[in-house]
């Protein structure tokens, strides 16, 4: 299964982020129905928590199927760009949107949101998907500034810590914009580096084919 869409003839280049996201897919598929139960069975959850928390999980492994069947065609580059867009959206602003956060979430979720701009750096090539790169990865800092924009209007507006949030908000975000860089300036410069070995490699071997 973490195989589909890649064929014998796919370079090495090209199947490495095909097999990265269809295995995080597989993942989902074979812990989420674990949490469920666990979910299921817990005592002493909140029921709405738990009701959310299911529907959260149900969400992610029927996308995970989407992605794999859609593989499993041939498309990975649609999976793969679905797979940056939704995944996102579905974890993180699924539960803003629906209200299920606090204001101690603005400590910890866009940070996270930052955190995982790097499913991008995962998924997508330079050599072969630069296009779709730079369009995720600027599709994820676009979500990191709607993440706190969405959070903030999602919590109580006479709370302390979102007064004191909104009032620092530029300094809020310059923050966040740091650990966006610090965590995908090394990686692009890193998959540049791997980009330009491989292709000397190829290079290389062309010519001693040729000889």
């Amino acid at each position: 299964m973490v195989r589909v869409g890649i064929t014998p003839t796919m370079p090495e280049e090209q199947r490495r982020p095909i097999l990265v996201a269809n295995g995080i897919n597989v993942f989902f598929l074979l812990v989420i129905p674990i949490l469920i139960l666990i979910e299921t069975i817990a005592p002493n959850s909140d029921p709405n928590i738990r009701e959310f928390s299911l529907l959260l999980m149900i969400l992610v492994v029927i996308i995970s199927l989407i992605h794999l069947f859609i593989s499993y065609l041939g498309l990975t580059h649609l999976s793969r760009l679905l797979f940056v867009v939704d995944f996102p959206l579905v974890i993180f602003l699924f539960p803003a949107l629906s209200g299920n956060v606090g204001e101690q979430d603005l400590f910890w979720f866009p940070y996270l949101v930052a955190a995982f701009s790097i499913i991008p750096q995962l998924v997508l090539t330079i050599r072969y998907e630069r296009v779709l790169y730079l369009l995720g990865m600027l599709y994820m800092l676009v979500l990191l500034y709607f993440s706190v924009e969405i959070l903030l209007s999602s919590i109580l507006q006479q709370s302390p810590v979102v007064q004191t949030a909104q009032k620092y908000k530029f300094y809020y975000l310059r923050s966040l914009l740091s650990v966006w860089v610090i965590i995908n300036v090394p990686f692009t410069y890193l998959k540049w580096l791997l980009m330009k070995r491989e292709k000397e490699l190829g290079q290389l071997r062309d010519q001693v084919k040729n000889n």
